[in-house]
């Protein structure tokens, strides 16, 4: 969950990268580049599906795929340069992955 949080924060300093730049505001997306920014989320997500996977027991881990198409367009939508559609569709991913990762986690303890 906390590495999705990290996608939103993300999102929006990249977003608002080329305002802060001309205020001076140093913020993460600011002080690293645009390109590693993008990397960094994309590192966000991969860490979110690594978590999922090693979570709950087999075989409920693999509820994630239900997901998978939502992952898969948002790394689209970030090179398409459509920010603010990503961080509509990263905070649905968020509760999404929470609703998934709870029931994977209630079976498994059954």
């Amino acid at each position: 969950m906390g590495s999705l949080a990290c996608c939103i924060l993300l999102l929006n300093n990249i977003r608002d990268r080329s305002t802060d730049l001309l205020s001076g505001k140093k913020t993460l997306s600011v002080r690293i580049g645009l390109l590693p920014s993008k990397a960094l989320y994309t590192f966000f997500l991969f860490i979110s599906l690594l978590i999922f996977l090693t979570g709950p027991a087999l075989p409920f881990n693999f509820f994630i795929l239900a997901l998978a198409p939502l992952f898969l367009s948002l790394r689209a939508l970030i090179k398409e340069g459509e920010l603010v559609r990503a961080l509509e569709r990263t905070g649905k991913l968020q509760l999404l992955y929470a609703l998934t990762l709870s029931v994977a986690l209630i079976l498994a303890s059954l």
